[in-house]
C-alpha cells in the first residue's frame, strides 16, 4: 500500500525537510516490517511490562548471575519455582538485555539463553 499509493515518495520528502534538532532519523515502520514472532514477542514483552514483580525480577537475575553456560528460559524459571512470574521475569531480562537470544524467533521457554560476554 505504501508504495501503490505513493507514501514511500511522500515519506522522502518528509524526511529532507525534517529539520536535524528536531529528528536525526525518520523511519517508515509498516506490519510487514516484522515477523509474526517479533509482533509476538512486542506483545508479550508490553503485557509483562505492565506487572511490577520485583520478588520474581530479583530471583531470575540470580539465576542468571550464576549462569556459566548456555540455559533455557525454561531451566531459568525452574530453578525460582516462580513458574510464570518467573518466565514474565525472563522475558523482560532478554529485553533489557541482561542474557540474550534469537529475538527473531518466538521467546518460550525453549529458548536458549546466553550472558553477553558469549555473543
Amino acid at each position: 500500500m505504501v508504495e501503490r499509493n505513493g507514501f514511500d515518495r511522500e515519506f522522502a520528502l518528509i524526511r529532507a525537510q525534517t529539520a536535524k534538532h528536531f529528528a536525526d532519523h525518520a523511519l517508515l515502520v509498516t506490519d510487514s516490517s516484522f515477523s509474526a514472532a517479533e509482533v509476538r514477542n512486542a506483545e508479550l514483552l508490553h503485557m509483562f511490562r505492565q506487572v511490577e514483580d520485583a520478588e520474581a525480577d530479583e530471583a531470575v537475575q540470580q539465576v542468571l548471575r550464576g549462569m556459566n553456560c548456555e540455559m533455557s528460559l525454561g531451566q531459568v524459571v525452574a530453578a525460582t519455582c516462580l513458574q510464570g512470574r518467573a518466565f514474565r521475569a525472563g522475558f523482560k531480562a532478554i529485553f533489557d538485555g541482561v542474557v540474550f537470544t534469537d529475538q527473531s524467533r518466538s521467546i518460550t521457554e525453549s529458548s536458549m539463553l546466553s550472558l553477553p560476554e558469549a555473543q
